[in-house]
């Protein structure tokens, strides 16, 4: 009985040190990802050294008179804007978030033949 219970605590302290083993390694795994590497300035040559943070931009759509956005959707590396134009059907959008250029405008209209 006593080779037993003996049994019984190792393998529950071998539980135990495996799940903090695994939360150790889960830990280590998820702050790698956010941490930039370990390299010193003075190592880096005087072109590689990184950049000043930009300051936000802001763009403009330049929309018409009373339109509104009524659906946004990424694509790719691209956003989509669906803009509805009062009288004048709906438009497309099609913005470079990276520059914040607008790439393409599509004017869509009802009953156009394909």
């Amino acid at each position: 009985m006593r080779v037993a219970v003996t049994v019984l605590v190792v393998v529950g302290v071998l539980i135990v040190m495996g799940f903090v083993a695994l939360g150790v390694g889960v830990y280590n795994k998820a702050t790698a990802a956010r941490a930039e590497p370990a390299v010193a300035e003075s190592a880096l040559p005087a072109e590689a050294a990184p950049a000043a943070p930009a300051a936000p931009r802001s763009h403009s759509l330049d929309l018409p008179e009373g339109a509104r956005i009524a659906e946004m959707l990424s694509a790719g590396n691209r956003v989509v804007f669906r803009v509805v134009v009062p009288g004048a059907g709906d438009r497309l959008y099609v913005l470079d978030p990276a520059t914040g250029a607008v790439t393409a405008t599509l004017a869509l209209q009802a009953g156009a033949a394909p």
